[in-house]
């Protein structure tokens, strides 16, 4: 995964480590852009992301990514829009306290990071109820990140495709709609890379119903 990039489709690598989650997002010229909401070991997680950042979002990144550009929650508000290469854009959502981005790519959505914590998720749905947020993919949260998608968040985003970790524990009601509505397991332990020409898109590691 990641080899032999750019090759001019968007990839985004969902990272995990413990309690801690993080995206690479690596645009279809090669630009590579870190995103991290703060909580956990990110030496881990950036350990998984290997070689250079150009970008970094997220607190504290300066620190993580000294050759990166830095861009804290402080200087994106809600609304807020950074421009990435070759078209790629991530608007911050207004999660009152959370860091939620929506990353896009022409027809291509997801939401980043994965572990948006519940009072965050309450605010997204509050704010962010009326129109919505349409995604392609959800990536919900990984086994010992503290987190899940509730059913609101569910309904909010309306994804296409869910990429649910295995060996997560949900409640009950979020098992039943993630199992009603096919959502795709995928391994816990492992980094999981979407990739994506705008259009179609593709699962790294390589799932049952996960190209579409």
């Amino acid at each position: 995964m990641l080899a032999g990039l750019p090759d001019g489709r968007l990839h985004v690598r969902y990272l995990a480590a413990g309690d801690a989650e993080a995206a690479l997002v690596v645009t279809p010229g090669g630009q590579r852009v870190w995103v991290w909401d703060g909580r956990g070991d990110a030496a881990a997680l950036a350990r998984q992301a290997g070689g250079r950042v150009d970008l970094a979002l997220g607190p504290d990144v300066a620190a993580l990514w000294p050759a990166a550009r830095p861009v804290t929650p402080e200087e994106l508000p809600p609304g807020g829009v950074v421009r990435l290469a070759d078209g790629v854009t991530l608007t911050r959502l207004d999660a009152g306290e959370g860091w939620a981005l929506r990353l896009a790519y022409r027809d291509f959505s997801t939401l980043l990071p994965a572990g948006l914590a519940q009072d965050a998720q309450a605010a997204l749905a509050q704010r962010h109820g009326a129109a919505g947020v349409r995604l392609t993919v959800l990536k919900t949260p990984s086994a010992g990140s503290g987190a899940w998608p509730g059913v609101q968040l569910l309904a909010l985003t309306e994804p296409q495709t869910v990429l649910w970790p295995e060996d997560t524990t949900y409640p009950p009601d979020v098992d039943a709609w993630l199992t009603a509505h096919g959502a795709v397991r995928v391994a816990s332990a492992a980094a999981v890379e979407v990739t994506t020409d705008g259009a179609r898109y593709w699962v790294e590691p390589a799932c049952r119903g996960c190209a579409r």
